[in-house]
């Protein structure tokens, strides 16, 4: 699947750089952007996996955020 994101991130990164990402959580909350526009972890990780990348780092941060640092193969 491609997408702005993924199709820009594989052009910008070269081999072997790294990038992180820090989300809100995909769920209902009082603070943050609608869940609509919010990208839940397993799509993430999926969309960097296609893109290229490997996880190499998966947190979270309290309930209300994840991040991931993916590797560029």
């Amino acid at each position: 699947m491609k997408t702005p994101r993924t199709t820009s991130a594989r052009a910008k990164v070269e081999q072997g750089e790294k990038v992180a990402i820090i989300e809100f959580e995909a769920k209902e909350m009082e603070v943050g952007p609608p869940v609509h526009h919010r990208i839940d972890k397993a799509e993430t990780k999926e969309l960097l996996q296609k893109a290229g990348f490997s996880i190499i780092i998966e947190d979270s941060f309290t309930d209300m955020f994840y991040g991931l640092t993916a590797l560029k193969k």
